[in-house]
């Protein structure tokens, strides 16, 4: 059942375009009709030659013999390139949906799935499902037909000719299931998926390989991993290999043995050469059928296997979505800051979280409130639950306990784009596409040159951009490696100023910056963060001395809350951090 449940759902895909079915099935029967015509023809044709029968209707007969084995050539010529297209915008539309699942599935899934694993699917399942499309389908149906009439025809012109034709066909048939391909395939994908995964991690990561002097361990790692994905690949191929060779050898072995037979049968009187040309023309047609019978079911097999791993991703959960219009709600809720400066915009009311969903808790009974254009932090040691925080803040999860309230409306009542569009986010490693400073910072809105300008000037970004020749329109190298981390920060800023949203969120924005960066960073910050609410995640303590509240988390719990005066007077957790940073920056 859930397989053909895979395999239903992919189908809605695969037959969306009813003009192309059509289309196939038409040129499909044109084919098929031409095809029965031909050895009629060429036996009549020939017979009358060999009897030396001159006359318009024999000469008739030649001619319509090139017509149709003409007119089948281009008819046969717009099929398949009509197939071609259709193959092409089909499987476009599977890859859309698998692109579009792997964006919208949790971040935390995607990650754990791995990059290499999610392309495999866009790439390599999708243009394997050719065995479901419908040529193929439609292929199956007429080469029964056609392999049944063939066969009539055979039995009629000579019985004996005939049997030998189907002893073949059934040998050739038998040999496309010696081997459980749909198995093979599936093995075989799966551990390229592995492989493709590992290779990517690993080539992420090779400035740690280089400092570590691991270039020989990782060598010996990939040959390891290589070497058991040609293995699979092997047995995938050697069961393929034979399958076709064998099916080679049945197929060709026909012509001799109709010649060898049909010889035979001529010297006892029993035949003729028009009967033995037209049954070589039969028995090509006859295999052709038993070709496309017996190549389906494997092809097929290993399109059922691509299917269900498409199929198994489609089906994973994404994110909760909406009740409210994402517009209205996102633009109203902006209007009202600034408005409502004695109303909470964000409360979490005894929130816990767990990221295995058990009782191991990475916030546990957090309960705080957040008030328009204001400044709140979060502090405490490492793994007490701040990046948990943000995380809950954007919904890129979503609380185990508790409710989370975003303008008095409990955040679950928000579509999920609603909620990150009053979300401006700068972190730690904030990403940069391989794409022109202009595309990340636009990031699909339709932004002017002068506003893009604008936001980096802002960003104070603007000075090292200039210096660059082609200015906003220079391409970033992966990830902006080739800038300093001062500057991919300021880029990334100006991209959250291009978004305009009226909190902004930062979570250990300027942690791994050095100390003149961090300075020019901190002024970019400064100036993004005028008139609007700013929730700030940090460790570097001394840098959220004018916080308006500064709650400290310890084990996934807030144990102290209030001004740096006040909770340095309390002499608590913040006072014992704080003075040790101090201690150590001496």
């Amino acid at each position: 059942m859930r397989k053909n449940s895979a395999i239903n759902e992919i189908l809605k895909m695969l037959y969306e375009k009813k003009g192309y079915i059509i289309s196939f099935f038409c040129t499909s029967f044109i084919i098929l009709v031409l095809n029965l015509m031909e050895p009629l023809l060429a036996r009549r044709f020939i017979n009358n030659i060999i009897i030396t029968v001159r006359n318009k209707y024999t000469i008739l007969l030649g001619l319509l013999w090139i017509l149709v084995f003409s007119l089948r050539t281009v008819i046969e010529y717009v099929k398949k390139r009509t197939y071609t297209i259709f193959r092409g915008q089909t499987i476009k539309c599977i890859q859309k949906e698998i692109f579009k699942k792997s964006i919208l599935i949790p971040s935390r899934k995607a990650e754990e799935l791995g990059t290499g694993y999610i392309v495999s699917r866009i790439n390599d399942d999708a243009d394997s499902l050719d065995g479901l499309m419908c040529d193929n389908l439609i292929g199956l149906f007429f080469a029964i037909i056609q392999g049944t009439w063939v066969l009539l025809l055979m039995v009629k012109m000579n019985f004996i000719l005939a049997l030998c034709s189907i002893v073949i066909a059934i040998g050739y048939v038998s040999v496309q299931f010696f081997y459980p391909l749909k198995k093979l395939y599936k093995n075989f994908a799966e551990a390229r998926s592995v492989f493709n995964n590992d290779l990517y991690n690993t080539l992420q990561g090779l400035r740690v390989i280089k400092t570590h002097n691991s270039e020989t361990f990782e060598q010996g790692r990939f040959e390891s991993n290589i070497s058991e994905l040609i293995s699979f690949k092997n047995k995938r191929e050697f069961a393929d290999i034979f399958r076709r060779t064998a099916s080679s050898y049945l197929y060709t072995l026909g012509t001799p043995l109709i010649y060898f037979t049909g010889g035979i049968l001529i010297l006892k009187g029993q035949c003729t050469v028009g009967v033995i040309v037209a049954f070589i023309m039969l028995y090509n047609l006859f295999a052709s059928s038993c070709m496309t019978i017996g190549t389906f079911f494997p092809q097929y097999n290993t399109s059922v296997g691509a299917a269900e791993r498409i199929q198994e991703f489609l089906n994973r959960d994404g994110e909760k979505d909406t009740v409210f219009d994402p517009v209205s709600n996102s633009e109203g809720d902006k209007n009202r800051i600034g408005k409502e400066e004695t109303s909470p915009i964000i409360s979490f009311d005894h929130v816990s979280f767990s990221y295995a969903n058990d009782s191991q808790y990475s916030v546990k009974d957090v309960s705080f409130t957040v008030y328009p254009n204001k400044h709140i932090a979060i502090v405490g040691p490492s793994g007490s639950g701040k990046s948990t925080i943000a995380n809950l803040l954007l919904r890129l999860e979503e609380p185990s306990l508790g409710i989370i309230y975003l303008y008095g409306k409990p955040i679950t009542d928000y579509e999920v784009h609603t909620v990150r569009s009053l979300f401006g986010y700068i972190q730690q490693e904030n990403y940069l596409f391989s794409r022109t400073v202009y595309e990340n910072i636009a990031q699909g809105k339709n932004l002017s040159s002068e506003e893009v300008k604008r936001v980096l000037k802002e960003a104070y970004a603007d000075s090292f951009i200039a210096e660059w020749q082609l200015g906003i329109n220079t391409p970033i190298s992966e990830k902006g490696k080739s800038m300093s981390g001062g500057e991919r920060q300021r880029i990334c800023i100006a991209r959250e100023f291009a978004k305009n949203a009226p909190i902004i969120l930062m979570d250990e924005a300027t942690s791994s910056l050095d100390p003149l960066a961090d300075a020019v960073v901190l002024k970019a910050i400064e100036s993004i963060s005028k008139n609007r609410t700013v929730i700030t995640i940090t460790h570097k303590l001394s840098s959220i001395k004018n916080a308006d509240i500064i709650y400290v988390l310890n084990e996934g719990r807030i144990v102290e809350a209030g001004t740096f005066d006040s909770l340095m007077e309390s002499k608590g957790l913040y006072f014992t951090m704080y003075t040790y940073q101090e201690n150590r920056a001496k």
